[in-house]
């Protein structure tokens, strides 16, 4: 009889067992826990379950029925609940279902979840996967171009570095040439110091400062000159390298790093997935060892092109100023060179000229003296062979002054007999002494400042056209010593008084500008010449004055008649003092200036 409610497998239907531990069942085997590592594979290559992490998860074995279970047959039990209110708690088939509906539904949202969470992942992968791809491609495209660009600057620097290399082998070029054209001009200067040194040995008045000794100065002078611009662009030039071998120096250093930055992005480049030297290294992308951006590393080396560039631009201007340097010495030397040798040329020209001259005179002079010789011979005999008439005349004259009172007389006889006793006069021609020639150079001085003297006073005195009450000039008319009135624009014809005024002041300035040039000629012509200048600027003083005075007595009767307020007091005057001394004053500028063009200067 079964109880409503119950089941038969219902584990209270079945016969009591006895208590105890005898009585429960064997201890079932622990589950047993596995620790898997799955290893990751992309999706769809080989497990759909390839993208579990490496976690621990637990694997449990089913548990058997005990033995006595088997072996006991299936049957409901007999035995009432010992309690008849757990009838009351028991679920029921309603209850049963919705639990297991709600398991499913439960199960079916997560398995949902699941699956979208797989397709989330699938498509996370598959973006992340093709975002890697992207990322990896431009990573080595930006690479290539880094490649592209160190290329371009690593050519760039090569080219100037070439060409740096070229500028500075043409700089010791010419600096050797420099330091040897300033070793070689050491021949010439030694050659031209032993020409003046032996110069030094000439005698007496051949030991003069002629052209040829001013050449000689010239070119040691210019030789030195040269030998320093020389040394001192030299000295430039080696600073220049010292420069330049500094910008070298900076090129190569640049070189260097853009060939191992090269190396190493052309390595980056090459990496791929499949690569052997591919490796974690954890945390490289938090350090941040760079020291430049694109902007800076493009600037470093075009900076260091532009400094090397300028380097080059000072060389060249060194090299060609070195080059207009051997230029203009060469043509200087060459020049003082040619003038030292046709100085040379001519001076040894003048001495033999001088020295043939000497030799003929010389000649000349020892057959004079053979003559005078020859002559001083036969006088001594002509004298000689005159003593016995002389002692006849003073025999006679002697005997004749014995005469006795009135005999005693100077008869034709007597004063021939004296004029035989006096020698031959001979004419002697008088010779300008040194006495003489002061006396003279002292009145023209003398005469030379009385002319300018006249010239100053008739320029500037006030007594042209005077009279009792009144004087007038070329400059102002005075009524009394007090009431003076200015010549200027107001008077009719004032040009004319103008060129009388212009002429005497240019008169006088002539005359002293003349005088002061006879006193420079004096000391620095030569003996025999004339004082040409000096005549010629005195015979234009004397023009001057002579036109002036000349235009004054043509035009003074006009001037006082256009000027009747002015010179309404002058009609009955005369000419003055200053007017007369004018005309003096041409005379005697007239003469002084033939005076210096017949003049010649002595010794």
């Amino acid at each position: 009889m079964e109880f409503l409610g119950t089941s038969q497998t219902a584990s209270y239907c079945g016969p009591r067992k006895g208590g105890g531990l005898a009585a429960l069942p064997p201890a079932a085997q622990s589950p047993v826990i596995h620790e898997c590592y799955q290893p990751y594979h992309l999706p769809g290559y080989r497990y759909l379950n390839s993208w579990r992490p490496s976690l621990f998860y637990k694997i449990s074995t089913a548990q058997t029925c005990p033995d006595e279970c088997r072996s006991s047959p299936l049957r409901p039990p007999t035995i009432l609940p010992a309690l008849r209110s757990a009838l009351f708690c028991r679920y029921s088939t309603h209850d049963w279902d919705q639990s297991n509906q709600l398991q499913l539904r439960g199960a079916e949202a997560s398995r949902l979840w699941a699956g979208r969470l797989t397709g989330d992942s699938m498509r996370l992968m598959q973006d992340k996967d093709q975002l890697t791809r992207q990322m990896q491609e431009g990573t080595s495209r930006n690479l290539g171009q880094r490649l592209t660009d160190i290329g371009f600057w690593k050519s760039e620097l090569c080219y100037e570095h070439d060409r740096l290399l070229t500028e500075n082998r043409s700089m010791e070029t010419v600096k050797r040439r420099l330091e040897c054209g300033a070793q070689e001009l050491d021949c010439p200067l030694q050659v031209a110091l032993e020409c003046l040194y032996h110069r030094e040995k000439r005698i007496g008045i051949d030991l003069v400062h002629d052209s040829v000794e001013k050449n000689l100065i010239r070119e040691v002078d210019l030789l030195k000159c040269c030998q320093e611009r020389m040394r001192q662009l030299a000295q430039r030039i080696d600073i220049q390298m010292r420069d330049n071998r500094d910008a070298q120096h900076a090129l190569e250093r640049d070189l260097e790093d853009k060939n191992s930055a090269e190396c190493i992005d052309e390595q980056c480049f090459n990496l791929r997935n499949t690569s052997d030297c591919i490796s974690f290294f954890h945390g490289v992308e938090k350090c941040d060892g760079t020291v430049s951006v694109p902007e800076t590393w493009a600037k470093f080396s075009n900076d260091n092109i532009r400094h090397s560039q300028n380097m080059r631009a000072n060389s060249i201007r060194l090299r060609e100023e070195a080059e207009h340097l051997f230029e203009n010495l060469s043509d200087q030397l060459w020049k003082q060179f040619t003038d030292t040798n046709l100085a040379f040329n001519a001076r040894i020209s003048e001495e033999t000229d001088v020295k043939n001259k000497l030799q003929t005179q010389l000649a000349k002079t020892l057959q004079e003296i053979f003559q005078a010789e020859n002559t001083i011979m036969l006088l001594e005999r002509a004298i000689v062979a005159k003593e016995c008439p002389l002692k006849v005349a003073q025999t006679r004259l002697a005997c004749r002054t014995r005469r006795p009172n009135v005999e005693l007389c100077r008869d034709i006889p007597q004063f021939n007999r004296q004029r035989r006793r006096q020698r031959p006069a001979f004419l002697v021609t008088l010779a300008a002494r040194p006495a003489t020639m002061l006396v003279l150079l002292a009145f023209i001085i003398i005469f030379h400042i009385t002319s300018a003297a006249l010239l100053f006073v008739a320029t500037i005195d006030n007594a042209w056209w005077v009279g009792e009450d009144f004087s007038a000039d070329v400059w102002r008319v005075c009524t009394n010593s007090t009431n003076c009135t200015d010549i200027s624009e107001r008077f009719e014809g004032y040009s004319t008084l103008q060129a009388v005024q212009a002429t005497m002041i240019l008169s006088t300035i002539l005359c002293c500008i003349a005088f002061l040039i006879f006193l420079l000629q004096l000391f620095r012509l030569k003996q025999g010449e004339r004082f040409v200048l000096t005549s010629i600027i005195q015979l234009m003083s004397c023009l001057c004055v002579m036109i002036a005075a000349a235009i004054y007595t043509d035009r003074r009767q006009d001037l006082h008649h256009s000027n009747p307020e002015f010179y309404s007091l002058t009609s009955e005057g005369r000419y003055g003092y200053a007017f007369i001394l004018a005309w003096v004053a041409f005379a005697f500028t007239f003469v002084s200036g033939l005076m210096y063009l017949i003049l010649r200067k002595r010794k």
